[in-house]
């Protein structure tokens, strides 16, 4: 009864929170951006050159990364080297601005969302619903709110709201201007259906709702002319392909099939449509469906397989494109040599350059190449770029930022210093299903013998933010009201005592029936600071008669050992965004078969959570639940929640059209271009 209570408690404190914070006025998520300002970091550009900017394309640029990434491939391997680089190779249905997070077609010509509602003899209903009562829903039967590019519109008339696009096709409805977009959806005075609530379907899974499904329903029309970099036409088969493969449980994706499992069925309507349908509400449906990553169905021949799933997918996870892979984006793979380069070029005949956009400038993307060079050294990584053999590192340390040679007056005219905070956080992990970390109130303890002030201070030289949860700190869920736990050998030795763990045997180490606490901290090779961090984390633990091993492993056997769970406790990082969906981290469901929880966090409050967070609409309501769980992650601390980082890159001043965003990486390359003179 204790246990329930504090949580009703924590879940009030934080809807009040939320509401607090926005009484008064309308938010949304753009409220939360930071709008990049053009070259900030780059003295030599003037205000007037800002105002005149013009790409000139042509060239390259060689960015050093400390390591090869794992694969290529974007449905196995989402590491952040492997995410880099496919970012250039591979297109979506959609795409999103990133700085106002407006979703714009993009492989899609259009699309149409609906809502559904399942009837309690079995048949569904989709439309739009347009009024609810406690007795009747009222919906407009197989119409839904369209989204297409105001370049494609011939004719607009916002009175009676008629809109014909260049293919002819006449949409009707109530037209709202969004950027580069328009969204035309059912009006009121449209004939809808009256559904007596009585005749819809009990959910099975939760009788106290009904069957309707918001925004579960997508359409996506499919432009032609868009090819594969090997010449191939990219075709709705090629879509059902795709998601096929995410779905098939012997595809190692699990982190990413969660986003997927929801998706009650792909449709193909004819050859330029495919239809999705979710058997639930999902409030990132759109980003999830639309930002599918699609692969080329003819170079995995699947058919040969005969529907064996176990077979195909044992295939596919060990597939020659895994280091070879063929895309549609921008640019196009050319090699990849391990331990040295990966390098891809501009594609010369890239069909999104024929469509139109207004959103993708001519010429876009600039460069003609992309070279990664894989130097592991940071100090070789600095030589090589004051050297002109790399033009850009993304992965500074603070000790190479604060260096002296980084802040000569040479190195800052040639070198742009520029930094910015993403969604991410660091943490360690411990490991639920050992014997050392079951009981939270070890977790508790661990956090209080971790000096995170002393490691802020002496490893990153102040450029981080302590966080106390997984939420992006400058997004609307994060609440800064918890307060952090204290460095406190006395408080974590308590809690030791109270969770049964003393020195029953007088060797220094303390034990519990019979076992010592003696554990394995795993960390990777590809940062020097790491060993650095573990060094400060075992001297302090051990303190409290603990014994600590380190564990260092390569970087690209990290990742795997990670998923299989084969650690006592891991210091690692977690990527997000301003309003992500948690799920994949922290259900109970993520546990096994690889998925993305790790430490084994298992909390039925917690499984609530995130089950209703993901068909809650409602961004206050969202919110507030989501800020429930970051209380309840603090007290039963899976994670210790470590710190959210300033991201500090280097690059030669000649690119220009440079911003930083504080969504996803932070920059964009494809943007960039290098900066000539009217001399030369």
């Amino acid at each position: 009864m204790k246990k329930i209570s504090f949580f009703i408690i924590m879940f009030l404190l934080a809807a009040v929170s939320v509401h607090a914070q926005t009484a008064g006025k309308k938010i949304s998520l753009k409220d939360f951006i930071k709008k990049p300002t053009l070259d900030e970091f780059n003295d030599l550009v003037t205000d007037k050159d800002r105002e005149n900017e013009q790409p000139v394309p042509g060239g390259q640029i060689v960015i050093r990364i400390p390591t090869d990434p794992k694969s290529l491939n974007p449905i196995t391997d989402n590491g952040q080297q492997s995410r880099m680089v496919n970012s250039f190779l591979f297109d979506s249905l959609i795409t999103r601005d990133p700085e106002t997070l407006e979703w714009l077609p993009w492989i899609a010509k259009r699309w149409e969302t609906r809502d559904r509602i399942i009837l309690k003899d079995g048949s569904a209903i989709e439309g739009t619903i347009i009024s609810r009562t406690d007795k009747i829903l009222k919906i407009v039967k197989n119409k839904g709110t369209v989204v297409l590019c105001k370049h494609d519109i011939k004719y607009q008339n916002d009175n009676d709201g008629k809109v014909i696009v260049n293919d002819n096709t006449v949409f009707k409805g109530n037209i709202k201007d969004i950027g580069y977009t328009v969204e035309i959806s059912p009006c009121e005075t449209d004939n809808a259906e009256s559904i007596p609530i009585t005749n819809i379907a009990d959910r099975q899974d939760n009788p106290d709702k009904k069957s309707i499904l918001k925004n579960s329903v997508y359409y996506f029309l499919i432009r032609k002319g868009v090819k594969w970099h090997d010449g191939k036409e990219l075709t709705v088969e090629d879509i059902k392909f795709s998601l096929d493969l995410i779905r098939n449980k012997y595809v190692d994706a699990a982190p990413l099939r969660n986003y997927y499992n929801d998706i009650e069925n792909l449709e193909i309507i004819n050859d330029q449509t495919v239809k999705f349908t979710y058997a639930k509400s999902y409030f990132l449906s759109l980003n999830f469906c639309g930002g599918l990553t699609i692969l080329p169905k003819h170079i995995y021949t699947p058919e040969k397989f005969q529907g064996d799933d176990e077979a195909f997918g044992n295939f596919f996870n060990s597939h020659w494109a895994n280091r070879h892979p063929v895309g549609n984006g921008g640019y196009r793979f050319l090699k990849w040599d391990k331990g040295k380069e990966i390098v891809i070029e501009k594609v010369k005949d890239y069909w999104a350059q024929k469509c139109g956009f207004a959103y993708l400038p001519k010429g876009k993307p600039y460069l003609d190449k992309i070279i990664w060079t894989v130097i592991n050294n940071k100090t070789a990584a600095l030589k090589e770029l004051q050297n002109g053999k790399i033009d850009a590192d993304f992965d500074i340390e603070p000790d190479i930022w604060f260096a002296g040679q980084t802040n000569t007056a040479q190195f800052k005219a040639k070198f742009a210093r520029a930094h910015i905070t993403v969604p991410m956080y660091t943490y360690i992990g411990w490991n639920m299903d050992t014997p050392f970390f079951k009981d939270k109130l070890v977790r508790q303890a661990m956090t209080h013998l971790i000096p995170l002030d002393k490691i802020a201070r002496e490893i990153h030289r102040g450029l981080v933010t302590r966080v106390t949860g997984p939420f992006y700190i400058n997004g609307p869920i994060y609440d800064h009201n918890i307060e952090p736990y204290e460095y406190s050998l006395k408080k974590a030795k308590r809690l030791l005592r109270k969770a049964g763990w003393l020195d029953h045997d007088g060797d220094g180490i303390i034990d519990k029936n019979g076992q010592p606490f003696e554990f394995e901290y795993l960390i990777h090779n590809a940062r020097d600071y790491h060993q650095k961090i573990a060094d400060i984390v075992k001297e302090s633990i051990e303190k409290a008669g603990i014994k600590m091993l380190i564990r260092k492993i390569d970087w690209t056997i990290f990742g795997e050992t990670v998923a299989d769970r084969k650690f006592d406790a891991v210091r690692f990082a977690w990527g997000s965004s301003i309003d992500s969906d948690p799920f994949q981290i922290w259900h109970s469901s993520q546990i096994k078969n690889r998925g993305s929880n790790y430490v084994g966090f298992r909390n039925e409050r917690a499984d609530e959570i995130l089950e209703e967070g993901r068909e809650t609409f409602d961004q206050l309501k969202r919110w507030s639940l989501y800020r429930e769980l970051h209380h309840i992650l603090h007290e039963e601390q899976p994670y210790t929640f470590m710190f959210c980082f300033q991201s500090l890159f280097f690059y030669n001043k000649k690119f220009r059209n440079v911003k930083l965003y504080s969504t996803g990486s932070g920059y964009n390359i494809s943007e960039w271009y290098i900066y000539k003179s009217k001399e030369e």
